[in-house]
């Protein structure tokens, strides 16, 4: 009888190359196991690098503590936030009758963000 089919939990253990792919069983696998692990994307790094390139970004980045934030950890400077945050109001302008009103409470809020980084 050794033509009898296997299980299919049992076929797929005993193939050499599902083996192969299972890089945890290997030693000189297990330094990147744990490095991939413990990796988490920064996403402030990562915003600042798509405004930096021009790309879009949600208004949190332009105002508020994230935005503090990428200033306050050297990634960007306001200067740089400035035609992102132009662009912003004018299409505010375009979609919203009460524009202003939600300009000044993204200020507001950019003011607030900075004067809790200084107290903290």
């Amino acid at each position: 009888m050794k033509n009898e089919a296997k299980a299919v939990g049992r076929f797929i253990q005993d193939d050499v190359w599902s083996a192969s792919v299972s890089r945890g069983s290997h030693e000189i696998y297990k330094r990147d196991l744990e490095r991939t692990k413990s990796w988490t994307p920064d996403s402030m790094r990562i915003n600042a690098e798509r405004i930096l390139n021009g790309e879009l970004v949600g208004e949190q980045w332009l105002y508020g503590r994230m935005a503090v934030g990428m200033i306050a950890t050297g990634l960007l400077t306001e200067r740089q936030l400035q035609p992102h945050r132009d662009a912003l109001i004018a299409d505010m302008r375009k979609v919203f009758p009460n524009w202003e009103s939600l300009k000044n409470e993204l200020e507001k809020k950019h003011e607030e963000a900075i004067a809790i980084a200084r107290d903290a």
